[in-house]
């Protein structure tokens, strides 16, 4: 992660609150070694979606595997998938979600 993007989003917040009537010092509200907490693997905070409501089976097989090939958090699909991505992922620690009534 970029250090001085992190210094970029805290000058502009503290702007942000500033203008609001805060008075808390930047590197209170801002700054945080994200890199140490989060590591290489972003996709881990990440729930990588299919959810449209044409998805065709290979569009989703497909989408279970990018989720267990990357470690994604979770696979969202359609209901009516999850028994597909539960087999598929039973031994990844991919979390299998889904929707009622999405995107209807």
């Amino acid at each position: 992660m970029n250090q001085n993007w992190y210094n970029l989003q805290a000058e502009e917040l503290g702007k942000a609150m500033a203008m609001q009537g805060y008075s808390v010092p930047i590197p209170q509200i801002f700054y945080y070694d994200y890199q140490s907490e989060i590591g290489d693997n972003v996709a881990q905070f990440i729930d990588h979606t299919m959810l449209k409501p044409d998805a065709t089976v290979d569009q989703i097989e497909a989408t279970i595997e990018e989720a267990d090939t990357y470690q994604f958090a979770s696979v969202c699909i359609h209901p009516r998938y999850v028994d597909v991505a539960k087999e598929r992922l039973k031994d990844s620690s991919v979390a299998v979600c889904t929707v009622v009534g999405f995107p209807f």
